[in-house]
């Protein structure tokens, strides 16, 4: 824990939101409800984000999962201490599980809303940040449980629109982000019909300060018909050289992910 954050800090951040002007934010990362109530008053009072979620996720460190939006929102609800022992993994490819673990679960569960626009279109968010470090095992079962859910949903009704959106800690060609990609999820932010330079080594797609591309907006089968080509980007921000594993945070800086976003008509 770094410590509170600072002024400079928090008006780095409203700024890059400002400049995003999205609807719908999905974020990660979060102190509390309070938090981010007390941050969306002070430095985002005119941008319209009547609607606030926060919900506890079952990390050790307590930080969340969160929605701003200006739409309303229902259906609230995180899975914390799933057991993803239960998972089958089938087909080759797969990174194997230590032999001294027995006991899986969602490092942080995912955060999932619907959210209701003013023509009653409704579109259901996962929020989600998945197991950090080189433990891809571990993201590959969070995929597919995270799939499995949203089976379930389209099974009840084939024609829910559905987004997951957050940082996946991994890459598009790993396992893990794959298992969305093969399962009929898009990648909305780079889906383009004439952009050869937006490919998924282009400069202009790495949203972490590592030099990777591992934060997403995927959309199931119905929610991509909404979905406007080339509409997708990643908004650049504040980010000094620094060792982001080892150093302090430097002032003025927003944070080590970049804000990616994607224009939606219902």
């Amino acid at each position: 824990n770094p410590g509170p954050t600072s002024d400079a800090r928090c008006e780095e951040l409203a700024t890059v939101i400002r400049e995003l002007d999205a609807d719908i934010l999905a974020l990660q990362e979060v102190e509390s409800l309070e938090a981010l109530a007390w941050f969306n008053k002070k430095y985002l009072s005119d941008m319209g984000y009547k609607y606030v979620v926060s919900e506890e996720v079952g990390y050790y460190r307590g930080i969340e999962q969160s929605i701003l939006s200006r739409f309303p929102v229902k259906d609230i609800k995180v899975w914390k201490n799933t057991d993803l022992t239960k998972i089958e993994r089938i087909g080759g490819g797969w990174t194997d599980i230590p032999s001294d673990v027995s006991e899986i679960a969602f490092q942080r569960s995912p955060l999932c809303v619907t959210v209701v626009s003013p023509n009653g279109y409704e579109l259901t968010v996962f929020s989600i940040h998945q197991k950090a470090g080189r433990n891809a095992w571990h993201r590959e079962l969070e995929s597919l449980q995270i799939m499995q859910y949203i089976g379930e949903m389209m099974k009840q009704d084939p024609s829910r629109n559905i987004a997951i959106i957050g940082d996946l800690n991994a890459q598009p060609w790993d396992r893990s982000t794959r298992v969305y990609l093969r399962s009929g999820m898009t990648d909305a932010v780079g889906f383009c019909s004439k952009n050869l330079k937006w490919d998924d080594n282009s400069p202009l797609r790495k949203t972490h300060t590592s030099d990777r591309l591992i934060d997403f907006i995927l959309l199931n089968a119905p929610a991509a018909q909404e979905l406007v080509i080339d509409s997708g980007f990643v908004l650049g921000s504040a980010h000094p050289e620094y060792d982001w594993r080892n150093d302090p945070i430097p002032a003025g800086y927003s944070s080590d992910h970049c804000a990616i976003a994607v224009d939606m008509v219902p």
